[in-house]
């Protein structure tokens, strides 16, 4: 498909390029108020959040578990529509102009702003999910011909890998896998099932995989971002969001995603002096873990790949369950016969 999708499309090469996972958090606009969902969208960038998805409230809500179908509820009550959600898409780019926003939500609401929607170039919203139509049909052929709007679709575990192939024909932005076999913030999340999935999906696409509902924890985001390019949080925090509605005190939940974020985010840079002869051959690295120990990636402590251009080494470290992790102390030694001329200067960066 032709694309102008500058905001999400710069925002995802960049993570790839820096070989980072996204995170991508999901609110319902209006729950409880739309004050408070422009304060948490702003908390959310600070937290780590990469995209955000704004659900937007719909009267039968048939791909929502009970804690999503409860939030639109509240928020249509609160008489909440499309139009006040592309305003606070508005109020939210006075002082965020690089974060992509994701609509989601059910054909009739955007059939209903069909308009609103063709003339939105410059008013902030990045990508459309509408999850009540078949992956297969893009937004054109739903009368929506914004080019600058990315149209998002949902594989799940049991779609066949030949309409796999005609979804991603359709698409543009990202794939989002459904990891479970049911509604929004459903249970019985299957890490190896999803792995296999995900392979199978990449073979018809190079759209990045974003995985998506079950996701609760750290552990379980940590799992899925090994096999996909990041994960979707939804349930969990609008479960969050609604108890702490009344204090209207977020700061548990800005700390929820940074664990979250913390947890997909699994590599570290050494960024070598050029003042050493043979430097690739001479560098080793060792490592010292107070906690727990590190197995391999692989099948070693710390893999990676010198890059004789950039003059960088990458690695990840995993724990003994094979999850990648962040904030390992790492000491790196020299070893080696080649002899050493200058100074080794390393710099550990994480993403």
């Amino acid at each position: 498909m032709e694309s102008l999708l500058i905001r999400l499309e710069l925002k995802l090469n960049k993570l790839k390029a820096n070989a980072r996972k996204a995170l991508v958090a999901y609110l319902v606009a209006g729950d409880p108020d739309l004050e408070s969902t422009l304060e948490l969208m702003h908390g959310f960038v600070s937290a780590g959040v990469d995209v955000i998805e704004v659900g937007v409230p719909f009267t039968d809500p048939i791909a929502e578990g009970p804690i999503i179908q409860s939030a639109h509820d509240r928020s249509l009550k609160k008489k909440i529509t499309l139009k006040k959600i592309i305003l606070l898409v508005e109020e939210f780019r006075k002082k965020d102009s690089n974060t992509p926003i994701i609509l989601m939500g059910y054909l009739n609401t955007f059939l209903a702003y069909a308009e609103e929607l063709n003339n939105i170039h410059n008013r902030g919203v990045d990508a459309l999910l509408i999850v009540d139509i078949p992956g297969e049909i893009n937004l054109n052929e739903v009368g929506i011909y914004n080019k600058s709007i990315a149209s998002i679709s949902l594989v799940s575990p049991t779609t066949s890998l030949s309409r796999v192939d005609e979804i991603c024909k359709s698409s543009s932005g990202f794939i989002y896998y459904v990891t479970l076999r049911g509604v929004t913030g459903s249970e019985d999340l299957d890490i190896k099932d999803a792995k296999q999935n995900i392979e199978n999906i990449r073979t018809k696409t190079i759209l990045p995989i974003m995985a998506g509902f079950g996701i609760k924890t750290s552990k379980d985001a940590a799992y899925l971002s090994e096999v996909s390019d990041g994960v979707v949080i939804g349930s969990s925090l609008v479960e969050m969001i609604h108890r702490a509605s009344d204090k209207k005190d977020y700061k548990y939940i800005y700390n929820y995603l940074n664990e979250i974020s913390e947890a997909i985010t699994r590599t570290y840079v050494i960024d070598a002096s050029t003042n050493i002869e043979d430097e690739v051959a001479s560098l080793s690295y060792t490592y010292n873990l107070p906690i727990m120990p590190v197995i391999g990636y692989p099948d070693s402590a710390l893999v990676g790949q010198y890059n004789d251009i950039t003059e960088k080494f990458c690695f990840s470290t995993v724990d003994d369950a094979g999850v990648s992790i962040s904030g390992v102390p790492i000491r790196f030694e020299l070893s080696g016969n080649a002899p050493l001329k200058g100074n080794l200067n390393i710099i550990v960066y994480k993403f």
